[in-house]
């Protein structure tokens, strides 16, 4: 079944009539920058906006994790947020996110932990947004909060352990 929808977007795409002199890929070089996470070394701005788009192009895994246990995504996205580098996918946020499956409020609880992360990350945007997405757009919205929260909590990488020299009076 998604393979057949994979095939009809593919098909849907094609047919797409683009203006006289504008080829797919031309299109696609132009606009690629809004796909690609963007450099926050280089960009100190960046804490006003999202690091990934909302339709940026994810890994595989990440997107059939989100698809088939989006507990699992939706728990480990709240443990790193939360500050843990190394999050355990099974915790409370999933439980919680798994119970609010089977009775359905996923959005609300989705929607309150995307505003959570704008808010903890000062990235603009506004609870209409937040709600349209996580109602509409599930696998959107956990997708760009996972990698937001792992954009976000990157670290550098540690550095070797230096002895410090004993301590030295000065004789008076």
């Amino acid at each position: 079944m998604l393979i057949q929808a994979l095939c009809t977007l593919q098909h849907s795409v094609a047919a797409i009539k683009l203006a006289p002199g504008l080829s797919p890929s031309s299109w696609f070089g132009k606009h690629m920058d809004r796909l690609r996470p963007k450099d926050l070394e280089s960009d100190q701005k960046m804490s006003n906006e999202w690091t990934h788009g909302f339709c940026a192009l994810p890994p595989c895994s990440l997107v059939c994790e989100s698809c088939l246990c989006p507990c699992l995504v939706f728990g480990r996205t709240h443990e790193r947020s939360k500050g843990n580098l190394e999050p355990q996918s099974v915790n409370l946020a999933c439980l919680c996110y798994t119970v609010g499956c089977i009775t359905g409020f996923f959005p609300l609880i989705l929607c309150i932990e995307r505003r959570r992360i704008r808010k903890q990350y000062n990235i603009q945007g506004g609870v209409c947004g937040d709600c349209w997405g996580s109602a509409c757009c599930v696998g959107n919205v956990l997708i760009q909060s996972e990698l937001e929260t792992i954009a976000r909590t990157r670290t550098a990488p540690p550095q070797a352990y230096q002895t410090v020299e004993g301590m030295r009076y000065a004789a008076q």
